[in-house]
Formats: C-alpha cells, structure tokens, sequence
C-alpha cells in the first residue's frame, strides 16, 4: 500500500476511536489484533504519530489483554525514538512528538509493565547518551503507572543501573535524569500496602540496599564519590516521608561524625555540601507538626558543631558553615526562638567584625533571611544591637580628611540588608530617618555626610525593596515621605546660606528622591491625590506649615528662579513624585505645575534644578492628554525655546538650558508618537550644525532613545507607545543623511555622532533596511578625531557584523584598513579594545569574504600584541587567534 493510502488508513482509524467509539468496542479485540496487523513495519513517521494516539485510546477502551505483548511489541519496536526532520518540513513531525507518543504508548497500563521494565533495563546499558535518557524519563513516566508489585521483581538490577548513572555518567542531563528515576521508584515503593503485602517490604529491602552501597562513600569524602553518594541519598529521601526518615537516620549522623574528625578544609566543605542538600531536602518533610523532623534527634549537635567552626581561620570554610546554617534554620518547627536567637547573634557578630568581606556579606543575607522567617527574634536581638550604634556611635568632630567610622556606615547598610519583614520595615525605615535627623543637628563635617549618605541610601534600598507589601506602601504614604519632605525642606529655610548641610547633599537628596518616587508608583489613586495635594501645598504653594517642625511665614520658593540654590535642588524631590504618579491623579493640576517648572527649566543657573525642572516638566508633558490645552501649551513654550536656541543675543547659558529642556520635551513628544514630535526631531539635527550646540544636540539624540530609570519609563505611568523609536529613526536618518551630504567636515562630526546614537537606540531589524546609505557614513566616522564617536561607531559596527554580514562583506576593502588603524591608536584605550573586537569578529563573515584578508590582519595586529594596557594585548591575542585559525580547520 503507497504512503498516502496508509495515511488515509490510519486516520480512519483514529477517527473512527475518536467518533464512533461505541461501535468499534463491539468488535472487541478483533480491531485490536486487525490494527496491529497494520501497524507492523510502519515507517512514516506522519503515521506514527496517529498510530501511538490511537494506542492510547484502544489500551483505554478496548479489550486488549489477550494481545497486550502483540501491542507492546508492535510499538516497543521504534523505541527509542532515532528521527531527525528534515530541513524545513512541511508536514511539522517532530522527534520530540515522536518520543511523547512513544513514551505514552509504552506506560500506558500496567500489563505493559512486564514488558516495558526489561527493555528500559536493557537500553540503559547503551553508549548512546540519546538513549540512556530516553530510558531514563520513560521509567519515570512508567513507575507511576506499573506500581510497587510490578517493579519488585526488577528493584536490583535497577538499582545498579540507576547507581552506575549517578556515579559514571558524562552527562548531567542523564545524571539528573537517573536521579528523578530513582525518587519516582521509591516514590511507586512508598505507596500504601497492596493486599499481598509485597509494598513496604519492597521499599524497606530496597532502602536497605541503597544505604549499604552509599553510605561506605559517605565515610570516605577523599574518594571524591561522597557528594554523588549524597545526590542519590537525597533523591530517595525527597521520594516521601518513610524515605526521607529512614535515609535521614541513617547519613547525617555519618556525616556528622566525618566533619567532626575530618581536619582539611576542603573535605570538611565537601561535607557542608552533603550536610546541606540534606538539610533542604528534609524541609520538605511533610507529616505535620505532631510527628517531628527527621533533622530533630541531631539538632543539637549538628547546631553546636556548625556553630564552632564559624570561628575556624579558613574563610571559605566559614561561607560555607553560614549556607549550612541558613538551611538549618528554614527547616519548619526544628529551631526553638532561643536557638534562632542564638544563630542571630553568632551571624551579627560575623557580619559586623569577621575580616573577610565574602564572610560579612553572606552573614548579612543570612540575617536576611533568618529575619523573613523569625522577624521577632531579628528584631529583639540583631536590630536592638544594630539602632544601638545611632545613639551610642555619635559622630565628632573630625578633620575633613579622616575616613568615616566604617562601622556605622556598615551597620546602616546591615540594617538595609535584614529589613525584609514588614514588621522590621515599620521600625527601620522610622530609626534611620531619626538618625539622619540626628545627624542634621551636628556641626557638619564629611563624617557626618558620609553617614548621612549611608543612611539615606539604606532608607531608599528598605522602601524600594517593600512597597510590595501593602503594610509597608500604608506606612510610606502616611508616615515616612510626609518626614522625608519636612527634613529635607527644614534646613533650606532654617539654615545660613553659607553653611553646607549634610541633609541637602546631592547623593542624600538623590536617595531621599527616589524612596519617594517608590512610593508614589506604588500609590492607588486616591492615596496618590493626597501625596499630589502635600506636594503642590509645600512646592507650588509655599505652604510649609503642613510638614512638622516648619512654622508658617517662613520663605519657601523652590521653583522661583531667584530663589537659593539650596531650595531649587530641592525640585528633584517634586520631580521623584509627580513623575512618578498615574495621568489620572495629575488631571486638573497641569495648569499649575507646568508653567513654573518651565520657567524654572529656562531661567535658573543652578544647573541641576534646571535639569530636574526639565525633566519634571517633559514628563507633565508626556502624560498630558490630547487636546487644546496641550496644542497651545506646546506652540507656546516650543515657540519660546526655539527663539532662544535660534537668537545669538542669549548668553550661553540660557541656551544650554533651553537645549536641554527641547531634548527633555522632545524624549517626552516622541515617546507618545506625538505629532509634534517629528517637527521638534527635525530641529534638533539642524541644531547639529551649530558651532556652540552641536555637541550637546548631538549627543541628545542618545538621550530621546535610551531608556530612564528615575522618570519617564513604564513604572513611572509615562505614555510610551510602541513603535516610538522606530518611527523616530525614520524620520531623523533621512534628514541626517541629507544634511551630511550638505554640511562642512565641522558639522559633519556631530552629524555622525548623531547617527551613530541613534543606531544603537534602535532595534537591529530596523536598521538592516537602511544599511546600502548609512554604511559608508558609519565608516566615515572611524576616521573623525572625536575617540566618543569612535566608540560609538566601533559599537554598532561590531553589532553589525553579527546581524548583517552581507552589508558589511561589501566594505571588508575600506573597514579592515581603518580598524587596524584605530587598533594601534594611542589616543584611548576603550577605541583600541573596541576596534580589536570588530577585527576578530569579522572572522565570522563568509570564508571566501575574510580569507583575503588574513595576512594583512595578522601582520597589522602584531604592534597591538606589544600594547602597553594589558586589556588591549588580551583582545588582541583573542583577535588573532582568531585569524590565525581561519581557513586552517
């Protein structure tokens, strides 16, 4: 019979058990023994996988006991699975469909088992690894089905198999494998007793048989089997509680005896290893609290034993001690609160004084962890200690020289590290905000803003971390930036202008920012209103009566461009939280924020809260809807900008700012897909051109493309539509392209700069279709003075070449030249490095393209392998290495 008609056949078989399956019982076994009859000797593998659907449905409808091995036999014979399709096939059969229905066929019943158990057996001892692993998943699929009386007869051969795998096998796929094979057999073993009774007899000879061949490695780690020993011990025990108890009792009282006698580091952290896996499997104990762990009669030794190796002088050893540890206390109801107690201070005293940082920082995250566990215990012992040092390590007053007292800016950082429980995070968050205003009552010195630094920063790491937790977003909203706005505010108002202070430093009100920002992303709608009311009081309004400790009448004019520099940096703090909030909250208040923003954008010489205003103020912008307001608001201000950027009557500084707002606006518009967008696009590359502005208009286009993480990105709530960058990218090249054609070399190095930008701003298959016009331009900028626009170049090339070698095959004559050239370039180290990788990925283009080209590389990359920056030889060795190999293999 030809192909098609056996596919025709097979199908009307399938659907005739799919569709009339009452009729086709009626014939009994006899459509059994007729579809045998036709599935012998078939090869199609389009047939297969229609035969091994239809298997399924007859083993579970039909009566096929009598021709249950005829069955096994006729499908067992393409096991395992040898197909590979060929290149793009129509019909889509795939191996791993192929394997799937095998695999379903061969463990359908359990009258399979008596058939199936022995071939598995049999293929494990193949070489093929294909195969082992086949075999391997297919036990495991089957074990289940077959049942603890079908696998006894077969329990020792397998074992030795599944044992050999473990121990000798090349593959950690077939390792891994074995090992979940070995947890699905005792898993079928620990069943509850069948009636003959053969069950838990079967699982206590075959755990008995397990112990005996594992546990003699167990007492000799220098074997170096000890820790495929432990994977097998492991993958019992995980199979259920009767296994998880007996292997248990069996290895940890070995392995605690091994580390107490054993005297070499390494060997003792083979053993923590072991001791650990074990740890994390008997927290998956499940018997309840009334039955204990199996982990509990070794408790205190194992904890005593731990406990005095944290202060062995190895530190490796020590890391190690302090993953045991962690596990030991995640073990559900093994530690009573004064052993945790104990554990905590044994770990604050290795996170605070041990001399090695890998110690302190492991210590540190366990505590973190013991505290989302055990968050009373952390905060009664670890914290206490911890909020101690605010009040008993006051800074003095110091030279300006002296280094900051590592222990409080460490305990600050530790503090951070354990506040992962809402609890603790209601205590922390309050304490560090008291000690930085602790902190603003001393005589300044860089002790104390160091401190401050750290302080704040670990304020910021605690709220980012917990605005998960509803407890903490409530605690945030109503207690924790109401204090952060009143400290940060107090002294711009209170304090001489002459006088620095610690809570207005820059990093301090960066950290201060963003802690608020966390918070108004993670505000609803009407919690976010009263945040915006709060905020517009204090910045717009001036009313500074609402934050505690300021008294009415007191001046305060932050988005006055006149005003100190020390109230408008304090912008950022508006910026972090209005920037932050949903479109819907701001509704009804753009009015009143963005015509001061603007102004203080334009007008204020202070240069960060210009910026901040800039960035304020695109952001309004972005999230303003579509309407007359926003068309008059945008000719008004655009119309404005461009008279300064355009009037050489301004100072320099007005229009750098004016520049930097038209970026900021213009990354706003364009995010949108704003129609506006396009003419504002346009402008900046004629900006290009300009003497003064050129660079900064160039470099602005990385701005508009690159994506932010304190504003205008998803989590802020900004309007970004897709497609916005590409549709960016189709507007400005052409016009680049144009003008370069047209401008002086001046004006054509910002041009290509400008270019090179926006390459890397957009996706790789957006470029590939303009690759014919802007090649020859991304060579011209290799050979421009500027090492920025080197780099740049050097970049997108190097991504060219692995995205679009044809592009780049048809200028192999003018690259490889100049990128020998740059190789050699004394001027900048990163251009050297860049343009080494480019030499060595050009390699990859197509043989007959780079071949030509070896002797030329490899006689101009021999000066680089004689560079003085050891950075530079490496790329260079890997570059012609490279090229050395090409055509030789």
């Amino acid at each position: 019979m030809q192909h098609s008609d056996r596919r025709i056949l097979f199908n009307i078989m399938d659907t005739l058990l799919s569709s009339c399956l009452e009729s086709v019982q009626a014939m009994g076994s006899d459509f059994v023994l007729g579809y045998i009859q036709a599935l012998d000797g078939e090869k199609d593998p389009r047939n297969l996988v229609i035969a091994f659907h239809s298997v399924l449905t007859m083993v579970g409808h039909l009566p096929f006991e009598v021709l249950a091995e005829d069955l096994f036999e006729v499908t067992s014979c393409y096991f395992p699975i040898d197909f590979t399709p060929p290149p793009n096939d129509p019909h889509g059969v795939s191996r791993e469909a192929l394997i799937l229905g095998l695999r379903r066929c061969l463990t359908a019943t359990p009258k399979f088992a008596e058939f199936c158990l022995p071939l598995l057996l049999e293929k494990l001892s193949s070489d093929v690894q294909s195969a082992k692993l086949d075999s391997l998943l297919t036990l495991v699929a089957g074990v289940e089905v077959f049942g603890a009386e079908a696998l006894k007869p077969y329990l020792e051969p397998m074992w030795f198999a599944l044992r050999n795998e473990a121990f000798q096998s090349v593959s950690e796929e077939v390792e891994a494998a074995s090992l979940q094979a070995l947890t699905a057999v005792v898993r079928a073993l620990s069943r509850p007793l069948l009636p003959s009774g053969g069950g838990r007899g079967a699982l206590g000879e075959f755990l008995e048989m397990v112990k005996k061949d594992c546990e003699r490695y167990l007492r000799e780690p220098e074997l170096r089997l000890m820790r495929a020993a432990g994977c097998l011990l492991q993958a019992v025990a995980r199979a259920s509680d009767p296994a998880c108890v007996a292997v248990t009792s069996s290895a940890v009282p070995l392995l605690l005896e091994q580390l107490t006698h054993q005297t070499q580091v390494g060997l003792q952290r083979t053993i923590l290893t072991v001791l650990l896996e074990f740890v994390e499997v008997a927290k998956s104990y499940s018997q309840g609290e009334e039955v204990p762990s199996p982990l509990l009669p070794y408790k205190d030794s194992l904890l005593a034993l731990l406990l005095s190796l944290l202060g062995d002088s190895h530190a490796q050893l020590r890391v190690a001690v302090i993953a045991t540890i962690t596990g030991l206390v995640g073990v559900a109801g093994l530690l009573e609160s004064r052993e945790v107690g104990l554990v905590a201070e044994h770990l604050l005293r290795m996170a605070t004084g041990d001399m090695d940082s890998t110690v302190r920082r492991e210590s540190s995250t366990a505590l973190g962890g013991l505290a989302r566990l055990h968050p009373a215990v952390v905060e009664e012992g670890v914290l206490r200690t911890l909020l101690a040092t605010f009040t008993t390590a006051t800074p003095m007053e110091t030279d300006d020289s002296a280094p900051p007292p590592p222990r409080v800016a460490d305990h600050t950082h530790l503090i951070a590290t354990i506040s992962t429980h809402h609890t603790i995070v209601s205590v922390t968050l309050p304490a560090l905000l008291d000690y930085l205003g602790q902190l603003a009552g001393e005589l300044y010195s860089s002790e104390c803003q160091e401190l401050a630094r750290a302080a704040s920063e670990s304020a910021r790491t605690i709220a980012e971390r917990s605005v998960a937790e509803e407890s903490s977003i409530t605690l945030l909203h109503e207690s924790i930036a109401p204090r952060v706005l009143s400290q940060c505010v107090a002294p711009s108002v209170t304090s001489p202008l002459v006088e620095p202070h610690v809570l207005l430093d820059e990093a301090v009100l960066g950290s201060c920012a963003a802690l608020l920002r966390c918070c108004a992303q993670a505000l609803d709608v009407s919690s976010s209103q009263s945040l915006l009311k709060l905020v517009l009081d204090v910045f717009v309004r001036g009313s500074v009566e609402q934050l505690a400790a300021l008294s009415p009448g007191q001046p305060f004019a932050p988005l006055d461009p006149t005003s100190p520099a020390r109230q408008t940096q304090l912008v950022t703090l508006l910026t972090a939280t209005i920037g932050a909030l949903r479109p819907s909250v701001l509704d009804g208040y753009y009015p009143e924020l963005l015509p001061p923003l603007f102004q203080l954008a334009c007008r204020c010489r202070h240069a960060p809260s210009s910026l901040q205003a800039a960035m304020a103020y695109a952001s309004l912008v972005n999230k303003m809807e579509d309407g007359p307001e926003l068309a008059q608001l945008l000719d008004r201000d655009t119309h404005q900008l461009w008279s300064c950027l355009s009037d050489t009557s301004h100072s320099s500084e007005q229009v750098t700012r004016a520049l930097t707002v038209w970026l900021w606006l213009t990354k706003a518009l364009v995010m949108r897909s704003h129609p506006t967008s396009r003419a504002a696009a346009i402008k900046l590359v004629s900006l290009c051109a300009s003497p003064s502005l050129g660079n900064q208009a160039a470099d602005g286009f990385q701005l508009i493309l690159s994506d932010t993480s304190d504003i205008l990105n998803r989590r802020c709530h900004a309007n970004s539509r897709l497609m916005h960058r590409q549709l960016f990218f189709t507007v400005v090249v052409p016009e680049i392209v144009q003008q370069f054609h047209q401008a002086v070399p001046s004006v054509q190095r910002h041009l290509l700069q400008a270019l090179a930008h926006v390459m890397q701003g957009v996706p790789k298959q957006v470029l590939l279709g303009e690759l014919p016009s802007l090649l020859p331009l991304l060579l011209e900028s290799l050979g421009c003075e500027d090492d920025g626009l080197r780099l740049c170049s050097l970049e997108a090339l190097l991504s060219l070449a692995q995205d679009a070698p044809q592009a780049i095959s048809e200028h192999m004559h003018a690259l490889v030249p100049r990128l020998l050239g740059l190789a050699r370039s004394p001027r900048s180290m990163k251009v050297r490095m860049a343009a080494l990788q480019c030499v060595g990925v050009l390699t990859t283009l197509p043989h007959h393209v780079a071949f030509p080209h070896k002797q030329e590389v490899l006689k101009g990359l021999a000066p680089c392998l004689d560079d003085k920056k050891r950075l530079v030889r490496k790329e260079a060795v890997k570059s012609r290495s490279d090229w050395f190999l090409l055509g030789a293999l």
